[in-house]
């Protein structure tokens, strides 16, 4: 299982599946024995849960899971901040080992890298669109041109004030955009 913190409501989070249906769990972020793998960034195993004071029985009745060996490892941030948590759960053979630890841990960093990578994704996505949202709603003509000077972009108010075409400019060099009248910007 994979619990993520989330920072805006202090909870761990993941997504339960059950045939087609999916389920959001929701604990607070500082209980059970997630919450303090959390807080310590300490790999525990648990090989009784339900002797443990600190499990969360509840889940398992929501779930009709029934949970009998517990193998939780922190996921921190580069800096390293706790991002959330993952669990092992019943294991077949006894109990979890040192060499389960090792793998999990493993796994674990593999996961940190790929949600850290995907979080600057989604940043450089919400910045390109902020920034073409900007591009679109100012009455000021901007073009983007590479090294080449050929056209990259041109938001609406460049096209309609050079009265360009609305598609294939992109690649058009600057002679060719701004023509004889506008030489001087080419200057």
């Amino acid at each position: 299982t994979l619990f993520l913190y989330d920072a805006n409501t202090d909870e761990l989070w993941s997504r339960f599946a059950s045939g087609l249906e999916s389920t959001e769990i929701r604990i607070p972020a500082h209980q059970g024995i997630a919450g303090a793998v959390l807080d310590s960034g300490i790999t525990e195993s648990i090989a009784d849960p339900y002797a443990d004071s600190r499990f969360n029985q509840e889940i398992d009745i929501e779930t009709g899971f029934r949970t009998r060996s517990i193998l939780c490892a922190p996921i921190a941030a580069k800096n390293g901040k706790p991002i959330g948590v993952t669990q092992v759960l019943n294991k077949h053979d006894g109990e979890f080992t040192a060499k389960d630890e090792t793998r999990l841990l493993a796994f674990t960093a593999q996961i940190a890298v790929s949600l850290q990578n995907a979080q600057l994704f989604e940043d450089v996505l919400n910045m390109k669109n902020y920034n073409e949202s900007i591009l679109r709603s100012t009455s000021n003509g901007m073009l983007t041109l590479n090294q080449e000077e050929q056209l990259v972009t041109a938001n609406d108010a460049a096209k309609l004030i050079l009265r360009l075409p609305d598609e294939g400019l992109t690649g058009m060099d600057a002679p060719s955009l701004f023509g004889q009248r506008n030489s001087w910007l080419l200057e």
